[in-house]
């Protein structure tokens, strides 16, 4: 029995290593020689980063969470060095998604499909070469969630979890920091160790004590940050940019802002109407409005974020249908599947002209995997037969709250580019997806088996 178990071991260990060589190999087959992209966003980080090492806010003014920062700060600021660190940090996340596979119970052959999906995925790949948060934030959840299925399978089995339970809270609240759609994550944590001690039945003392070990590090985290951003700027909160994102929402019936807003509703009316004219949609049209609003108002960035969210909240609750409306079509944005790349600047032509055709088939397949993922979510919430079917259990809960809570506290807050937010989670959704089309066809191989 041993000699079983180190074999499996050794061919797990032996699918990985195949599948990291199989993503060093496209790395440097694809991202050599490709330039670091960058986009609107990315001089915010910079400028967050430089608030970090020098302790001044008085520029970028708390905007964003310090979670991508830091990266940028610790590989000083050189954008081809953080293009490599995304490169090792995409290696990690295809490595954490083999182990949240396995530990779903994948057969070693799926786990290793699991991983090669992220590496053939053009979407996250190409995300690698880019000065944006995506993959830093895609890996600090898939290893959160890979140390969070570790520690409750142990659990599960009456051993110690208390250290990797710890680390899963770190993740938790860096990946919060990276991006604060998921802050779900800090309490699905504890709720998913209280069941995994303690299941159904009132919760036991060593299950409230390992739940709090398992929310305190990521509570603690995000209250830092923000008791930092308050010393800095004035503001008790993780960012100081929330209330531009919820304009996104009210942007189309602008005109209907209350009459104290009279002066930023002009300057929004004018520049929606020039960004109709010139791109043929409002989107984000706060952005480009917003330095004309400052000079209006004489607000600073951190006023301007609360008079915002003050005036979208008010417009929110003389139009519900229209906000509703609005939050229902970011919701759907959520998982169009969107990618940022420059095949021009690959440095063949052909190449370029091989890897669009790929991603044209990619890309919907993607779609499909999101509708699909969506559809078995739904049904295993409704249906009973479905979860026995599926043996769901709290590793698939742990994916579906995840990338769920993530959708809807997007589709909240912001309408601008929601289908940008779904990038992190993406590749779980992949995993998620082929480990249950996996366990839906087990019962029928196992009856297969007996009939023959």
């Amino acid at each position: 029995m041993e000699s079983m178990n180190t074999s499996g071991k050794a061919a797990r260990v032996g699918w990985l290593v195949a599948t990291l060589l199989v993503g060093v190999l496209l790395r440097a087959a694809l991202l050599d020689g490709y330039p670091p992209q960058s986009a609107p966003d990315t001089a915010t980080y910079f400028q967050a980063a430089n608030d970090l090492i020098s302790g001044d806010f008085s520029v970028g003014q708390g905007r964003r969470t310090p979670g991508y920062p830091v990266l940028v700060a610790a590989m000083s600021e050189s954008p081809s060095t953080i293009i490599q660190a995304q490169m090792v940090v995409g290696l990690a996340m295809s490595a954490a998604l083999f182990g949240i596979a396995s530990l779903l119970g994948a057969p070693p052959g799926l786990a290793a499909a699991a991983a090669l999906s992220y590496h053939l995925n053009l979407q996250q790949l190409f995300q690698e070469g880019a000065l944006l948060t995506e993959t830093l934030s895609a890996a600090t959840v898939a290893v959160a969630l890979w140390l969070l299925l570790y520690g409750l399978s142990r659990l599960r089995q009456g051993r110690s979890a208390r250290w990797l339970l710890l680390l899963a809270s770190v993740l938790t609240g860096w990946a919060i920091l990276v991006r604060p759609q998921f802050l779900l994550m800090a309490a699905l944590l504890p709720t998913l160790v209280v069941y995994g001690v303690s299941g159904w039945r009132w919760p036991t003392v060593r299950a409230l004590r390992m739940a709090a070990w398992s929310a305190v590090p990521a509570v603690l985290l995000v209250l830092v940050w923000c008791s930092v951003v308050y010393a800095k700027v004035g503001y008790f909160t993780m960012s100081t940019q929330p209330g531009f994102g919820l304009v996104n929402h009210t942007i189309d019936y602008i005109e209907r802002a209350p009459d104290e807003y009279a002066n930023v509703r002009d300057v929004l009316l004018r520049t929606r109407e020039a960004r109709i004219a010139q791109v043929g949609h409002s989107r984000n049209t706060i952005w480009y409005a917003l330095p004309e609003i400052r000079r209006v108002t004489g607000w600073s960035l951190p006023e301007a974020s609360r008079q915002m969210q003050k005036m979208c909240v008010q417009m929110f609750l003389r139009n519900p249908g229209t906000h509703l409306r609005s939050v229902v079509s970011a919701w759907i944005d959520f998982w169009t599947v969107p990618i940022f790349w420059q095949p021009a600047a690959l440095p063949a032509p052909a190449l370029a002209s091989g890897l669009q055709k790929v991603w044209s088939v990619e890309h919907w397949m993607l779609r499909l995997a999101n509708l699909g993922f969506v559809l078995v979510v739904a049904a295993a919430l409704l249906l009973p037969v479905v979860r026995r079917r599926l043996r769901w259990d709290s590793g698939l809960t742990a994916i579906a709250a995840t990338v769920l809570g993530s959708s809807l506290i997007q589709a909240l807050a912001d309408q601008g580019a929601s289908s940008r937010y779904a990038v992190p989670t993406q590749a779980v959704v992949v995993v998620f997806l082929l480990v249950v089309g996996w366990r839906w066809r087990q019962p029928a191989v196992a009856n297969s088996t007996q009939k023959a």
